[in-house]
């Protein structure tokens, strides 16, 4: 009991990071610019639907490209100036921030298993195809996995083996 204590915990604290996080990217003259990408090193990317979502670029081609969210929040934001703005469709959620004049990508999570890593990973997927197909990751602890690649970062977090929640995050915003 006190093991799936903590695992609700963690999960609840990894989801409120999605909202709640520090530092956003530069641009530069109201463009967005990549988020601090290493040298020659792509940032992971996610594809849903067949649009591709870029962590730290405006949302709006996306939204564009989506369609009508199923939902969309506005609050205050309490990690960034100005507001957070979630769009809420099917299996995924876009974790946006409007603080700089433009709604700036900074967190996508895969909500359910008809959405999919571009290496194919969804949720419950075990941990041996998560390492099959990210190889070992950045940072490991009981609750999941985080790679890190060009900016961003992502979080598997997992139970008993499985993977129960997906989400792509800049780098630095905890």
């Amino acid at each position: 009991m006190k093991k799936l204590i903590a695992i609700l915990l963690a999960m609840v604290c990894v989801l409120s990071l999605c909202a709640c996080g520090g530092g956003a990217p530069e641009t530069t003259e109201g463009q967005p610019k990549e988020t601090t990408p290493s040298a020659g090193e792509e940032a992971y990317t996610c594809t849903y639907e067949g649009v591709k979502i870029r962590l730290g670029y405006d949302v709006g081609d996306v939204v564009s490209d989506l369609g009508e969210p199923k939902d969309r929040a506005v609050t205050e934001s309490c990690a960034f100036g100005g507001n957070d703005i979630v769009y809420d469709y099917r299996s995924v959620k876009i974790s946006a921030n409007d603080e700089e004049g433009f709604e700036r990508v900074y967190c996508v999570e895969l909500v359910d298993d008809m959405a999919q890593t571009e290496e194919g990973i969804k949720i419950g997927a075990t941990a041996e195809a998560v390492t099959a197909a990210y190889g070992e990751p950045t940072t490991s602890n009981a609750g999941g996995v985080i790679y890190t690649k060009g900016g961003v970062e992502l979080r598997f977090l997992m139970k008993d083996g499985k993977v129960t929640s997906i989400q792509y995050m800049l780098e630095g915003v905890a």
